[in-house]
């Protein structure tokens, strides 16, 4: 079954959408078919009805839905109109070979800067799939056997595929490389084509694409029914007798046309480095470009994330927002009255429960599991089942009471005093939105990146902001769950059957990824993660296809000095190999590291930063000091398991930043997870 990217207009005739059905469904998987993209001639725009990139050319294929024909020459077509008078036509075989040609024309002038050598093959033909094969054989003597394919040619799988290939001459027959597919495809779908910062350039992969031009609606497949030899002949008769009925245009009725409600939701899950965030960001100017009045908002976690796609937007009515922003921009709250849980705490440990079990940070982490779940009854709260608190803690009926009770407090002081955190924020933005009192137009689309690390209750602000038949964008990466872990059942989404994977790690050298992959690989809790909703993916790691560079560089240090010398000395080596400061990246595990170091860097302009804060971003290459502070749990403690399993999602996500250098430092003792990869020779180890 071949690949369909776009889809036909609403008003597209019957023969249009007979020869999509036989054209997708008989057609090789390797082809792509392209329904009515746009070609170009000087000022003009050309749709014609279907193109097809396959591995030894591309086909331009103009159809017709005529159902009598009284005469063809050379260059017109005399056929019958609705009032049963003759009406002249253009021989479609010439429309059909002019939109080729300008095609071809594109496909050369983009050739010579990007890709010079032989030129790449290109065909034409036109479709009648109304006419009889008698007809039919009639127009092939006129206008070139091989141009003219009737529903004959189209029905039978072997046939279609060898009148395609009879298209192109015998010497002109040759398979097309990776590129020049590639390159095709920048030219027939520009979409595809993504320039970077620096005016690289590449082209999205056909699963990515698919992604992107995904239509906003689908017809219903129809119940599959083949007809008998008699029921396809009374067809035919019928066709011809509806002769005086159809449309001015020549246009049939649509046979059991039925459209099925907007794709409201749409999941796109991929690994570190698939490609989530550049189909997100061609998703929305694709869908920018083809409803212009539609308002279309992109959210996402972090500020640094944040402002790369803002700049990426650059041009575009689109501005992408951090949900903070978004929420803040709902609440107007005043920053004068923001307050820290922890703070409200120390000034009222006296006057709460106790709960010797869970330490400050752990009762502030459970209150903020409750208030982004949107949990507000104690009942609800005493029948959930917990996730994410680690195996070996369970909190009791009581410890819960207690919990909810210091909780209600918190709400309570919150709301008495006009104080606010930063989960608060959220409440009071979906509060305001659910009573109306928001002054905010609803989007037409929302699109959302890393949407792993979104809570219950965000979603349900991004719900209330989205018209009722909008459509919701997730690009999600389970393994990358660094700040919690809530599925999409807790998240009230359904996605089962709207999940599209994305499973090729483009961004790294296979000597990385196989490295940073190798702390989640074999992770009981995070492979459970990974199968939520019944699905066990991995990603394609192949070393055939994958970029190739050096291991990632693993240094024993002899302490701060020494590992601050390796990292400015590797810095200059990586400058005289041409790389810029800003293509470099420090990313430290706790935030005191960074710190300390910025002083210590002067006269260089990379980015520092914590892990955390670097989420969705990349670099060339990526430092990543201080492991000896890693992985540091006490061994008897509950929440052991769950707060390794975080740890591992960080530094997978940390050490997949790295394009094409990665180096890891240490002094004193280096974590066990760290000692797996040099025992594996996944690292280069140096002392």
């Amino acid at each position: 079954m071949a690949e369909v990217i776009g889809i036909l207009r609403a008003e597209a005739t019957y023969g249009e959408r007979e020869t999509l059905r036989y054209l997708k469904n008989n057609l090789p998987k390797e082809f792509t078919v392209y329904v009515e993209t746009p070609i170009h001639k000087s000022r003009d725009l050309k749709y014609p009805d279907f193109t097809i990139l396959t591995n030894y050319g591309v086909i331009v294929l103009e159809v017709k839905d005529w159902i009598q024909i009284e005469k063809a020459t050379p260059h017109h077509v005399i056929v019958r109109t609705r009032s049963n008078q003759p009406r002249q036509e253009n021989n479609p075989v010439d429309t059909a070979r002019k939109y080729a040609i300008n095609l071809s024309n594109q496909i050369n002038l983009k050739r010579k800067g990007d890709l010079p050598g032989e030129a790449i093959p290109w065909s034409y033909a036109a479709v009648l799939p109304n006419l009889p094969s008698s007809v039919i054989t009639q127009l092939q003597k006129v206008w070139g056997d091989e141009f003219v394919l009737g529903r004959s040619h189209l029905e039978n799988p072997d046939i279609l595929l060898s009148r395609l290939k009879n298209l192109f001459p015998t010497e002109r027959m040759r398979p097309l490389s990776r590129e020049e597919i590639d390159h095709v495809r920048a030219v027939i779908y520009p979409i595809v084509e993504i320039f970077t910062e620096d005016q690289r350039s590449f082209v999205l992969d056909e699963q990515q694409e698919k992604i992107v031009a995904e239509p906003i609606r689908v017809e219903e497949p129809q119940k599959a029914h083949r007809p008998s030899k008699q029921e396809e002949q009374a067809r035919q008769e019928a066709l011809f007798e509806q002769l005086l009925e159809t449309t001015a245009d020549e246009e049939l009725p649509q046979e059991g046309k039925r459209l099925v409600q907007n794709f409201a939701i749409r999941l796109v899950r991929g690994f570190s480095g698939s490609g989530k965030t550049l189909v997100m960001i061609q998703r929305a100017k694709f869908l920018a470009a083809q409803y212009p009045d539609w308002k279309i908002g992109v959210f996402t976690y972090n500020k640094a994330l944040q402002q790369m796609l803002e700049r990426s937007f650059q041009g575009t009515s689109i501005k992408p927002l951090t949900f903070d922003a978004l929420c803040r921009s709902i609440t107007r709250v005043d920053d004068s009255q923001k307050i820290e849980f922890q703070e409200w705490l120390k000034e009222n440990r006296s006057s709460v429960p106790s709960t010797a079990e869970l330490k400050p940070n752990e009762l502030e982490s459970e209150i903020n599991w409750l208030r982004e779940m949107g949990i507000d009854r104690l009942e609800t709260y005493l029948k959930i089942e917990r996730r994410g608190i680690g195996r070996d803690l369970r909190l009791n009926k009581e410890q819960r009471k207690q919990i909810f009770q210091i909780y209600h407090s918190y709400q309570q002081y919150l709301q008495t005093n006009n104080r606010w955190d930063w989960h608060e924020a959220h409440r009071l933005a979906l509060q305001k939105l659910e009573n109306g009192l928001a002054n905010i137009e609803p989007y037409d689309a929302v699109l959302i990146d890393e949407a792993q690390d979104w809570a219950p209750l965000w979603l349900k602000v991004i719900q209330a902001v989205l018209k009722p038949d909008g459509l919701l964008f997730l690009a999600d990466d389970p393994s990358q769950s660094i700040y919690r872990y809530f599925s999409w059942k807790e998240k009230g989404i359904a996605v089962v059957g709207r999940t599209r994977w994305l499973r090729v790690p483009y961004r790294n050298t296979f000597e990385i990824y196989q490295a940073a992959y190798r702390l989640i690989e074999d992770y009981e809790e995070i492979q459970q993660s990974l199968a939520e909703e019944g699905e066990q993916v991995t990603p394609l790691v192949n070393p055939q296809t994958m970029r190739h560079g050096q291991r990632p560089l693993l240094r024993k240090c002899r302490g701060a000095v020494d590992e601050i010398n390796f990292i400015v000395e590797t810095i200059q080596t990586l400058r005289s190999r041409g790389l810029r400061d800003d293509q470099i990246g420090i990313l430290f595990r706790f935030k005191d590291d960074v710190e300390k170091l910025k002083p210590r860097l002067k006269g260089l302009n990379v980015q520092i930063s914590t892990i955390h804060a670097f989420k969705g971003l990349e670099m060339e290459a990526v430092f990543i000091p201080a492991l000896q502070r890693t992985f540091d749990f006490v061994e008897n403690d509950p929440q052991k398991q769950a707060k390794e399993a975080q740890e591992r999602r960080l530094f997978y996500m940390g050490m997949s930043r790295a394009r094409n250098y990665l180096y890891l430092s240490y002094m004193n003792e280096l974590p066990a997870v760290f000692q797996d990869l040099q025992k594996r020779g996944l690292v280069d180890f140096v002392s």
